[in-house]
């Protein structure tokens, strides 16, 4: 350990002879890093204080039920929102009148879900029974698929379900007879996790164990082709775990992935080429607009790359060890929440914290922008909140002009030549330095 030490020491000291920058991306990655021993993961770091830049209140807040821990979709549809329980109870209610238009009690325990069609809700239980409900609360039909915790896909004529061994089934949507299945390569160790698949084009984009994603044709379940863009390494199975665990980007020509324990990277959607990639490490997950993917990392901080160059244009570094989930988009703002229950707003160009706002004393599983200034916001514990956003009354100050402090942020937006300089001169070690994983 003590040669570890001065090691790094000596190589602190190199890069502080050539240049400032380097050392403080040096910084960056032990307060990334998983196996740092001052790591803030047991070590949650306190928030700053902050003067909200516009107004944040709670309409309303309605006890759903208890999920029992586990992240279920709570899908949004026609102003009603479904709801399940760890127990099986599964209800709607009208996000206007806060009205509860029906429950269902399903006879087992329920793993995942729920999707939903036009008229139908899915979800598998802990029997393994792939099920179809009606919206009218009516079971229509179950099939035997096996142990499932991702949600299922519904497409227009069948519902995918990916079970936990990597195996793909298709059931047709109005009886739950197979369509096909497709079995893919499981590692020895997998991480069980909710991620989601994806349809795009006739085609189902999956990330499995292994840091691979594959594509798979919709119609009869053939594979169309299975990338690993993220390696696994170490010398142990559980070093070597580093499976796709968060949801997957698609856009007209690529697949951005994330694996859990190594890369993030660019796939060319046709083939699987990898286009770019790059280290950074995320269970939680990422969201993305036209040009840039906002990626929540494993320690806490938030990042902002570039689509087309996988640069990073912003870090936002203020809640390591504070569980964040994957970003939610909000107008000119990513929405992160962390494990006390507090909603914070970034702004989408310079990754600053321009509001926040306490809601219930747990983490947040689901946020959805419902109206330009109102949101619904389902906690872990199963309280549904209404959230009134009045970014019309958005203060004048522009705090946006703090492009880097101790904070930690980073921003190549000034028109400053020298800062531009700098940041690139940063980014471009990204890839090169050995404290990431």
């Amino acid at each position: 350990m003590l040669s570890v030490r001065i090691s790094l020491a000596l190589f602190s000291i190199l890069f502080l002879l050539s240049c400032v920058g380097p050392v403080k991306e040096i910084k960056y990655q032990f307060e990334d890093s998983m196996d740092d021993p001052i790591s803030y993961i047991d070590n949650p770091q306190s928030l700053k204080e902050i003067s909200n830049n516009f107004n944040l209140e709670i309409s309303w807040s309605l006890n759903l039920g208890d999920p029992g821990k586990r992240n279920f979709k709570s899908p949004i549809d026609d102003n009603n929102i479904y709801f399940v329980s760890h127990i099986g109870i599964i209800s709607s209610h009208n996000i206007n009148s806060q009205e509860l238009l029906w429950s269902y009690q399903h006879s087992n325990e329920i793993l995942s879900g729920l999707s939903l069609s036009a008229t139908n809700i899915f979800f598998v239980d802990s029997k393994g029974y792939l099920c179809s409900l009606s919206k009218t609360g009516k079971l229509e039909w179950k099939a035997y698929v096996g142990e499932v915790l991702s949600p299922p896909l519904v497409l227009s004529s069948s519902v995918i379900v990916n079970l936990i061994n990597s195996k793909f089934v298709s059931l047709n949507i109005i009886d739950g007879s197979i369509n096909w299945s497709y079995n893919s390569p499981s590692g020895p160790l997998k991480i069980l996790s909710w991620q989601e698949m994806i349809e795009n084009e006739g085609k189902i984009y999956s990330g499995i164990a292994g840091g691979k994603i594959i594509a798979i044709n919709a119609e009869n379940g053939s594979l169309i082709w299975e990338t690993t863009f993220s390696p696994p390494k170490g010398s142990s199975e559980i070093e070597r775990s580093n499976d796709t665990t968060s949801n997957l980007i698609i856009d007209k020509f690529f697949v951005y992935g994330i694996s859990s324990n190594g890369n993030i990277a660019a796939l060319n959607i046709n083939n699987g080429e990898i286009i770019w990639s790059r280290p950074l490490s995320s269970f939680y997950g990422m969201t993305s607009n036209d040009n840039y993917l906002f990626v929540t990392h494993n320690a806490g901080s938030v990042y902002s790359l570039s689509k087309e160059t996988n640069k990073v244009k912003w870090r936002n570094s203020d809640f390591l060890g504070r569980d964040l989930s994957k970003g939610y988009l909000f107008d000119g703002y990513i929405i992160v929440s962390d494990f006390e229950g507090y909603l914070h707003f970034l702004n989408i160009d310079n990754g600053f914290e321009e509001a926040r706002i306490k809601i219930g004393d747990t983490y947040h599983t689901m946020i959805s922008k419902i109206k330009d200034d109102e949101m619904i916001v389902v906690s872990l514990d199963g309280t549904l909140y209404k959230i009134i956003v009045q970014l019309k009354n958005k203060l004048s100050v522009n705090k946006a002009v703090e492009l880097e402090d101790k904070n930690g942020l980073i921003s190549d937006n000034d028109s400053n030549s020298d800062i531009k300089k700098k940041n690139n001169q940063e980014d471009s070690l990204f890839d090169n330095l050995i404290f990431w994983d």
